[in-house]
């Protein structure tokens, strides 16, 4: 006899409910709902959060999506709301399964098809995925349930409560100061910063979000509730407030208690009693919402608090961000070599470590996933929580209220679990009592026996435990080489920037908790000495040196994740980096999201550039070794759920022989999706010692293709068969020509420069000089300079130096791909480039000209945006370092018909007007260069036409080139 569904059922709850310990998941259940006698399929329960519903129905199961929505917005017996449902198809051979196969069958199955539905109502409802089917394991459907079960739209709501709740309570204690003004060197003191706005409301968040962890811990320990302390009048006294906290701090919770029971009890009692008041009704909104578990929602309100962002360029990752990471960070197979996830001792064994901590979202989200693959493997999470505490999650950072956050997050996934310490650390970051310098978790590059100072108040640094602060200078214990992962969003900050220095700022990179000048320097100096010999460069910023610190403490087969600019993939001052992973690292993988805004395509919340995560395994040992797969993203994950499916997708890919490489030819990626939306594609590409890797947010990986094919000297087109492609001399610039001199050689302050720059230039100008852009004046190939250099006195042999530079050819620098039309402008008399357009030194006037002519047709522009870093949308930049390994024609290539016929091309087309480079599609003029360009200059057939036709539209739809402009500029 067939197996039927409520057998299958049955089973699935039993296998659910051994993947998780804190949840109980039953079939069929009698009286589940309030009022009706229907039974869900299977019911998912777990303290604290929204309950699940998992509808299941044999293929083709045609009415299994409208059961589910169908339960939406149904009460539950104890008063909860069903928000989130799973449809899920069961294959149809699990209706032969005998009963004594059917558990380990489900167990095993890989093809369960699934979608997630969240809404209120069943016509208020959104989809995951927006149509078809996801497919995977019950251990993958586990994982959405439980996701599922803290809704993210919950989660911000929950945030906007928190934040009221913090700013109503931050008022009242400005009210609470203003008569107490000593309050607020109290408070202050006790968060080590001065007194504020930020700082008050960091205090009551710190306030709330202990009230949140009492009344969690309620019912146990002998704690009682918040409503139980009330008075009968309804009061909540400080001393009844302070008295619980005091026996909870007997049993444990340090991290959570011990900041807010100093700024509670700094305040005087009548103020004490409104903002506890205050802190416990936003408590009760927020349990009530069911949520009051999940790190980012104290996370996301906490970080609009850190006023000193600015210059520590701290930001908060994204909860999405942090799932995709963890999920490709934390290994799926076993945590270390020899060891496995089902094991308690090997998973206390597994060091996570983020130097870089902030609020903790990376660190909570490693800690979730490492949780997560225990439990599947039938383990329980609960079990090892004092031990993972106590010696396995390392959180480093230089703002001591953050890390109290993140202590106490940590400590909130198990609140019932007692520990003797934790591993949060308060790094000390500024000049000291005894002069010396510290740079917060970078000291950790060179040599260390203990952490030493923290910030300019204490003696000695500080780290929490579980039941005291110890006072005294605590070892690190934590030796070079023994992280299993490490994971980072670092600092961005660059010790030297245009914007501080507007400001008056000197070194952007140190200038947080108010240090002056000569501090900021001097920790420059510092950080230049310790990060000598590694990958750190100045110029990348300070990230760079959290990468070295990155490499000096993850072990061999160990695993380093990273949040990073898109510039660590392409700069020219990352290359030491870039080439530290060739050297020793494998299982390389890059995520980038290409999008239209610089914002869209960051994984931060407010760093409003284009970001990418590096995941990379330490050791030879690794595979794949001087490969790296780079994925791109059609959009930045929605949720946390969307991202945990995406680390999934891309972990089954893992070892896959069938995934696109870049040298396949212009074919695309291996594509992503999610039901049946294409979310973004995955290519294998090679790596190569000093050279960037620009397979970074592009959209279309035919394109990467092409342009790899291209820069090898092979026109090998989309749309064209493998034997239609055919050889062209490509070569890099540097191999027949010379760059300027950098803009600042030439007008630098002091004694740098040895010309003043005046605009503009006049017809008999000694110096003629092309220094700054006018798109609408540089459409044609042939521009008029716009400045003069006048030589400045005691400078003339230098001048005379720079001036040997000149040239007609001027390459594009800083390539507005919306709104200009040039890659290398020509200038028909000799002249100097300048910050905008660099000179480009050619001895053959007939190079130059081929030059000028490549550089501004088609494949010109593609080279141009391949070798550019775009870290802006519709953005290129070409450092003048760099413009020596630009791929570009090789002129030497050509007889002398085909030079002829380029000189005559140029004279004909040097004065027509072109469109910018995001309208080529459209642009006749470019059209008519490349046409001519192909057949009369490199006399190849003009079959070429059509593919280089769809080229041109492949890449004015890339959005890092049109950046979301769709312009029709004016050639007139």
């Amino acid at each position: 006899m067939a197996t039927s569904e409520t057998e299958i059922n049955i089973a699935l709850a039993e296998v659910l409910d051994a993947l998780r310990s804190r949840w109980v998941a039953t079939a069929e259940k009698l009286g589940a709902f309030s009022g009706s006698h229907k039974q869900p399929d299977v019911l998912v329960t777990e303290s604290g959060v929204t309950p699940v519903i998992v509808e299941t129905e044999v293929y083709p199961a045609h009415t299994v999506e409208a059961d589910a929505l169908g339960r939406l917005g149904e009460k539950l017996t104890d008063g909860s709301t069903i928000a989130a449902v799973i449809a899920v198809r069961i294959p149809v051979r699990f209706r032969d399964v005998s009963q004594a196969d059917l558990r380990s069958g489900l167990r095993d199955a890989l093809d369960l098809e699934y979608a997630l539905f969240m809404g209120d109502t069943p016509d208020n409802t959104e989809r995951f995925p927006l149509a078809g089917w996801l497919a995977g394991s019950v251990a993958d459907l586990a994982d959405i349930i439980h996701s599922a079960a803290v809704p993210e739209g919950a989660i911000e709501a929950a945030a906007t409560l928190l934040e009221e709740g913090v700013t109503a309570a931050a008022e009242m204690l400005g009210q609470a100061l203003d008569r107490s003004p000593d309050v607020s060197d109290a408070i202050a003191a006790t968060l080590r910063q001065q007194d504020g706005l930020q700082t008050r409301r960091m205090a009551m968040t710190i306030v709330i979000n202990a009230f949140i962890f009492h009344e969690n811990l309620a019912g146990s320990h002998g704690v009682r509730s918040i409503d139980e302390l009330r008075s009968n009048l309804g009061v909540l006294s400080k001393t009844d407030v302070l008295d619980e906290w005091r026996k909870i701090l007997q049993v444990n919770y340090y991290p959570i208690f011990r900041i807010a029971q100093q700024i509670v009890t700094a305040l005087p009692q009548a103020d004490a009693a409104k903002i506890c008041d205050q802190a416990a009704r936003t408590t009760a909104q927020l349990v009530a919402a069911g949520v009051t578990r999940s790190h980012d929602l104290t996370g996301i309100v906490f970080q609009k608090l850190i006023a000193d962002r600015k210059y520590l360029a701290t930001f908060y990752t994204r909860p999405q961000a942090a799932a995709l990471l963890a999920g490709l960070a934390v290994p799926v197979n076993a945590p270390q070599p020899g060891a496995d996830w089902a094991n308690p001792e090997h998973v206390k064994r597994f060091i996570v470590a983020d130097f870089a901590c902030g609020t903790g979202t990376l660190l909570s989200a490693a800690y979730r996933r490492i949780s997560q693959m225990h439990e599947h493997s039938g383990g329980d999470s609960e079990a090892i929580h004092a031990d993972m505490m106590e010696g396995s999650l390392v959180g480093c950072d230089v703002m001591p209220a953050a890390v109290h956050l993140t202590a106490s997050m940590l400590a909130g996934t198990h609140p019932s679990v007692n520990f003797e310490g934790d591993r949060a650390y308060t790094f000390p970051y500024g000049k000291q009592e005894d002069g010396q310098y510290a740079l917060g978790s970078l000291d950790l590059i060179g040599d260390f026996d203990e952490i030493i100072p923290l910030f300019r108040t204490f003696s000695s640094a500080t780290a929490v435990t579980g039941t005291g602060e110890e006072d005294r200078p605590q070892a690190l214990n934590l030796p070079p080489g023994t992280c299993d992962l490490v994971i980072m969003n670092p600092p961005f900050s660059r010790p030297t920037g245009h914007e501080g220095k507007k400001v008056g700022i000197p070194v952007p990179a140190f200038a947080a908790f108010g240090a002056d000048a000569e501090e900021q320097r001097a920790m420059s100096r510092l950080a230049v000495k310790q990060g000598a010999k590694t990958c750190a460069d100045g110029n990348a910023g300070i990230a760079s040196h959290f990468i070295a610190l990155a490499d000096r403490m993850v072990r061999p087969d160990g695993t380093v994740a990273l949040v990073l600019p898109l510039t660590a993939l392409q700069g020219d001052s990352w290359q030491k980096a870039r080439d530290l992973w060739h050297a020793n690292y494998g299982q390389i993988t890059i995520v980038t999201i290409a999008a239209a805004k610089s914002e869209d395509k960051a994984f931060s919340a407010d760093t409003g550039m284009a970001e990418a995560l590096v995941i990379a395994r330490k050791g030879h040992s690794a595979p794949n070794l001087n490969r790296a797969r780079f994925v791109t993203l059609h959009r930045r994950p929605q949720s946390t759920i969307e991202a945990s499916e995406i680390a999934r997708l891309l972990n089954n890919s893992v070892g896959d022989t069938n995934v696109r490489s870049l040298e396949d030819g212009p074919y695309g990626g291996t594509p992503l999706y999610f039901g049946d939306e294409l979310v973004g594609e995955i290519l294998d590409c090679p790596i190569h010692a000093g050279e960037q890797w620009p397979v970074a947010g592009i959209i279309d990986l035919s394109l990467a293709q092409a342009a790899h094919q291209l820069v090898h000297g092979k026109l090998f087109l989309p749309g064209q068969t493998k034997s239609e492609a055919m050889d062209l001399p490509i070569t890099p610039l540097g191999n027949f020509a010379k760059r300027g001199f950098y803009h600042m050689d030439i007008n630098g302050t002091g004694s740098r420069g040895a010309f003043d720059i005046l605009k503009p230039s006049s017809e008999t100008a000694t110096f003629p000089t092309l220094w700054w852009h006018d798109a609408q004046q540089e459409r044609s190939m042939v521009v008029t300079p716009d400045a003069e250099a006048r030589v400045r006195q005691g400078r003339e042999a230098r001048a005379s130096e720079i001036w040997a530079t000149r040239s007609h050819a001027h390459h594009n620098r800083d390539f507005q791909f919306n709104s200009q039309a040039l890659a290398v402008a020509f200038t028909e008399v000799p002249s100097l480039g300048g910050h905008a357009w660099p000179n480009v030194t050619i001895d053959d006037p007939a190079h130059e000209i081929v030059f000028t002519l490549w550089s501004n047709s088609t494949l010109g522009l593609l080279c141009y945006w391949w070798h550019a870093t775009k870290q802006q949308s519709g953005r290129g930049r070409t450092p003048i370092t760099a413009l020596v390994s630009l791929p570009t024609l090789d002129p030497r290539k050509l007889d002398h018909r085909q030079l002829e016929a380029a000189a005559q091309l140029f004279e004909d087309m040097k004065f027509q007007r072109m469109l910018p480079f995001n309208e080529a599609d459209h642009d006749p003029v470019r059209q008519e260069l490349d046409r001519r360009l192909l057949t009369e200059v490199l006399r190849l057939d003009s079959a070429l036409l059509e593919p280089m036709d769809l080229l041109r539209r492949k890449l004015c739809a890339e959005p890092s080139i049109h950046g979301g402009k769709i312009s029709r500029a004016n050639t007139e």
